[in-house]
């Protein structure tokens, strides 16, 4: 089943710099505005490795990868960063609150073996696009290392796991600091032989769900399948065998799936008029009044969606009119037929086959496209952008459950593009991982 090792870890120094200016989230929640912050906060800040600013300059030999390389290497040499002499395990623990409730989510960062899909070890639960995987790759070939982390989990019916890394959740921390959100964060080595070991023989049997990060994997592989073009089968033990995953059991308290919402930039021409009819013959529709404010329109558009949780259900907002749409049964059936079950019962199937690609008329290919649909946990961001007419549609969903990620995953399912939104993201630059060797 899964195998994981420990590494020599990369950290930053936190007598050079305050990890709270540095680290951020992973690269793909990170908006161009964030981005612009998060270069002007710290000359050190993980921005200008995990998504460097392009630039009309920009050549094959000086661009957003090439220039990461370089910091990457500088900041070594300038002793910022730091790499452990001995490989250890790094246990993490994320402080947070979600609808005012406390929480906290512990995490065990570990070189992870890659195996492909068809093994069943490491199983994915979404699709992922192409030109996001193209870009990855190129920083992948150019730096040679682990930034952001997989964020995977394991299925913990005893709690085992839990109370291992609880136990070593303890003493005086790598790093400790709390981020812009007011989330606290710390990370522990553990670099005993016998307490790494118990590690890997607590996990050795378990299946990984891949949480978050489906594009870092496939990037992984794919860079591994080019080595191994290029220089012959590599030894077991190569870095490019193995990627940086943070690991998560089910049975953390403080693991929350948020709904991921969506919102379109445009529409095809057309469709926008004609959506509620050709809706209509598929689902039953509520409409809600909007609200003197947005915040009110999402207040209001969020407790009508909560009543049809456990049922096929979105809301749909677009200029004038928003509402709820409820699946009528056996109306899509057609448009399902050749959907596997565990994939059919989610909303957010629902949303892709019979809302885009039938009311919509939205190609396929066109859903490969990242600049269509933009991605928001927030109901009262999409609000805002459909009434200000910054994003022409949005689309409202209920939560992903853990027991529907497994399902899908143990059926060698994938559900659609960011069908989940782990509440909150495992941030870059805690940890990095070298891939090369020596």
């Amino acid at each position: 089943m899964a195998v994981i090792a420990p590494f020599p870890g990369i950290v930053f120094d936190p007598t050079r710099v305050d990890p709270g200016l540095v680290v951020t989230p992973p690269y793909d929640v990170i908006t161009p505005d964030m981005a612009e912050a998060y270069y002007a906060r710290h000359p050190n800040n993980v921005v200008r490795l995990d998504l460097g600013r392009p630039l009309p300059t920009d050549t094959e030999d000086d661009n957003p990868h090439t220039r990461a390389a370089k910091y990457f290497a500088a900041w070594r040499a300038q002793g910022v960063l730091k790499q452990d002499e001995n490989p250890a395990l790094y246990v993490s623990s994320h402080a947070f609150s979600v609808d005012g409730r406390p929480a906290v989510r512990l995490g065990l960062f570990a070189a992870v073996r890659l195996e492909p899909p068809e093994t069943g070890v490491i199983r994915p639960h979404e699709q992922t696009y192409s030109k996001v995987k193209t870009e990855r790759l190129s920083l992948m070939r150019h730096t040679q290392a682990n930034f952001s982390p997989i964020f995977a989990l394991f299925r913990d019916p005893e709690r085992d796991a839990m109370a291992f890394l609880s136990a070593h959740a303890k003493g005086e921390p790598v790093l400790s600091f709390t981020d812009d959100a007011g989330h606290g964060h710390k990370l522990w080595r553990m670099a005993d032989p016998a307490a790494v070991e118990a590690a890997r023989a607590l996990l050795a049997h378990r299946v990984l769900y891949i949480a978050d990060g489906h594009h870092r994997y496939e990037t992984a592989l794919n860079y591994l399948r080019e080595l191994e073009q290029a220089h012959g089968t590599l030894p077991g033990d190569h870095p490019a065998r193995y990627i940086l995953v943070c690991l998560c059991s089910m049975r953390d308290p403080g693991l929350v799936i948020l709904p991921a919402h969506r919102m379109l930039s445009r529409l095809p021409r057309g469709a926008g008029e004609d959506f509620f009819r050709k809706a209509g013959e598929y689902f039953t529709i509520q409409d809600v009044p909007p609200g003197r404010t947005t915040r009110e329109t999402a207040e209001a558009l969020t407790a009508a969606l909560a009543r049809y949780r456990g049922r096929n259900a979105l809301a749909a907002l677009f200029p004038g009119r928003s509402a709820v749409l409820a699946l009528k049964p056996g109306a899509a059936a057609p448009l399902l037929s050749d959907v596997p079950g565990p994939l059919r019962a989610l909303d957010v199937t629902v949303l892709s086959r019979v809302v885009f690609q039938e009311c919509l008329d939205i190609t396929p290919e066109a859903l490969d496209d990242p600049s269509l649909i933009l991605h928001t946990t927030r109901v009262a961001e999409a609000a805002e952008a459909v009434a200000s007419g910054r994003q022409a549609a949005a689309f409202l969903l209920n939560p992903v459950t853990i027991a529907e990620v497994r399902k899908v995953a143990e059926a060698g399912l994938t559900m659609p593009r960011k069908a989940t939104f782990f509440y909150p993201k495992v941030p870059t630059g805690l940890v990095f991982r070298s891939l090369q060797t020596g």
